[in-house]
């Protein structure tokens, strides 16, 4: 599901990335992280958490979103990570090509979200 003009002026404030890089601070805490391992984050939005990610852990961090607007706004501020237009129900990745995969605050944007825990 793609975002309203109105959420999506919201979603992409520097206040809306620091709390979404906050939570995902607390829930790293409790994930074994070692440098170049492959990171994928469905639903990256504007690319704050990916941003974060890439820069503190030395991760190999994708991003996919369904929104090719938030994807060219995540690439525009964000040269450490890959940024990929892409519907989280049919992923163009082999299988087990990521170490860890993150979601944070979209499977229930997502009709089919089944299929996308799934995929």
């Amino acid at each position: 599901m793609k975002l309203g003009r109105i959420e999506k002026y919201f979603m992409n404030t520097q206040k809306h990335a620091e709390h979404v890089v906050n939570r995902t601070q607390k829930l790293l805490e409790y994930v074994e992280l070692k440098e170049n391992q492959d990171f994928l984050e469905i639903g990256c939005g504007s690319g704050a958490v990916s941003k974060y990610i890439a820069e503190k852990y030395r991760l190999n961090v994708t991003g996919v979103d369904v929104d090719p607007e938030q994807i060219e706004f995540a690439k525009k501020n964000n040269s450490n990570a890959c940024f990929l237009e892409a519907d989280a129900t049919h992923l163009a990745f082999e299988d087990n090509s990521f170490d860890i995969v993150l979601s944070f605050g979209v499977m229930h944007h997502i009709y089919n979200w089944l299929d996308a825990m799934e995929e």
